[in-house]
C-alpha cells in the first residue's frame, strides 16, 4: 500500500506541475482527487506499519521517484549534493529494510 501511495505521490506532483498555477484546470483537479486517493491507501497502510518507518519509507520512494521524474520529463539536473542526498536516501532504505526483516 506505501509502495501505491508513493506511486501517486509522484503523479500527484506531475499533476501540480502541469497544473501551472491552476491555469490548467484538468491537472489541478486530477491533483486533488490523487491527492484524496494517496490519503486513502496511507491510511490503509499505517493501519499495520510502523508510523516512522512507514513514512520514511514512503517519502523516501517519493523523494527518489519525483528526482527520476524531474530529470526525465522535466530535463532538470542534478548537482553533487542531489546525488549525495539520493544516495543517503537509498542507503537508509536499505537499512531500515534489512533491520525489518530481522525482527520478522
Amino acid at each position: 500500500l506505501l509502495a501505491l501511495a508513493s506511486a501517486g505521490d509522484i503523479m500527484l506532483a506531475v499533476c501540480m506541475k502541469e497544473a501551472a498555477g491552476f491555469n490548467e484546470e484538468r491537472f489541478a483537479m486530477m491533483a486533488f482527487l490523487v491527492a484524496g486517493v494517496i490519503t486513502f491507501f496511507i491510511i490503509l497502510a499505517f493501519e499495520h506499519a510502523s508510523l516512522f518507518i512507514g513514512w520514511f519509507l514512503h517519502t523516501a520512494f517519493q523523494y527518489i521517484g519525483v528526482q527520476i521524474v524531474a530529470v526525465l520529463r522535466y530535463g532538470d539536473e542534478i548537482d553533487a549534493l542531489g546525488t549525495l542526498a539520493s544516495l543517503c536516501t537509498l542507503v537508509g532504505i536499505l537499512l531500515l529494510i534489512a533491520e525489518q526483516e530481522m525482527y520478522l
